[in-house]
């Protein structure tokens, strides 16, 4: 029986699988939001804290640097990335 456990990567959190590539998940979702704000009008409260937060967001995506880690996203910890300078990272499970 045990030779037919398997060890598989786990997000700790139950029902939420892991994504092979999340960085690139994230930059597709991130364009998504972005394109369809642009349907709402210029001065919309909600457009213009939706994009700050969004571009915020994306913008750390795409200058963060990220190695190829083999341990589970569930214990990796800041010290596996690589930033071009010091700033706050969030953690976020795709």
């Amino acid at each position: 029986m045990a030779g037919l456990l398997k060890k598989v990567q786990t997000t700790g959190l139950v029902g939420l699988a892991v994504s092979q590539n999340p960085h690139e998940r994230l930059k597709i979702l991130y364009s998504k939001i972005l394109a369809s704000l642009q349907t709402m009008p210029q001065d919309a409260a909600y457009r213009k804290y939706t994009e700050q937060l969004v571009n915020e967001r994306f913008n750390h995506i795409k200058t963060m640097r990220w190695e190829h880690s083999t341990s589970s996203p569930a214990t990796m910890d800041r010290s596996s990335w690589v930033t071009p300078e010091p700033r706050t990272c969030w953690v976020i499970s795709v």
